[in-house]
């Protein structure tokens, strides 16, 4: 499972994706499948609900406590209003009609990120875009019983 090779081969002519990465990540115990479905998630919508062209952007950041993954579009944004609910299954914003979707991808995403004992913020204006910014905290390898995956730059 590699992620970014996965979507630049699909989406990279119609979308400028860029991806980076800071700090210290080492050895970090999680759940490959379960952080593949969070960011695979995330970056299909920030490339759904953006026009082509525009660039989308997964950052890694590496600190003693966490992990932090974010993805952040250039896309159609949610509204404040609308941010309380994007997490519960099946809810679909108002400006996204014309767009195919479940309203399933976000609420799966959330719960992978509780599974993991992260949190998930959510920051978008209409218009703008949206970025997503998940929280996997750093755990000791008998927390949970996870395999250890490497993140490499």
């Amino acid at each position: 499972m590699n992620l970014l090779d996965d979507f630049q081969s699909s989406h990279a002519v119609q979308h400028d994706l860029q991806f980076t990465s800071q700090g210290e990540f080492g050895r970090v115990y999680l759940d490959e499948k379960l952080l593949y479905s969070i960011m695979s998630n995330l970056l299909l919508n920030a490339i759904k609900y953006s026009p082509s062209g525009t660039q989308v952007t997964l950052k890694i950041e590496g600190d003693p406590e966490q992990i932090i993954f974010e993805v952040k579009d250039q896309g159609i944004g949610i509204s404040e209003d609308e941010q309380a609910n994007i997490f519960n299954p099946f809810y679909r914003g108002q400006n996204v009609e014309g767009v195919s979707g479940s309203g399933l991808g976000l609420a799966v995403v959330s719960k992978c990120v509780e599974i993991q004992k992260g949190r998930i913020e959510v920051s978008s204006q209409v218009g703008e875009g949206t970025r997503f910014r998940v929280y996997i905290p750093r755990l000791n390898k008998d927390a949970i019983p996870l395999m250890p995956t490497e993140i490499v730059d």
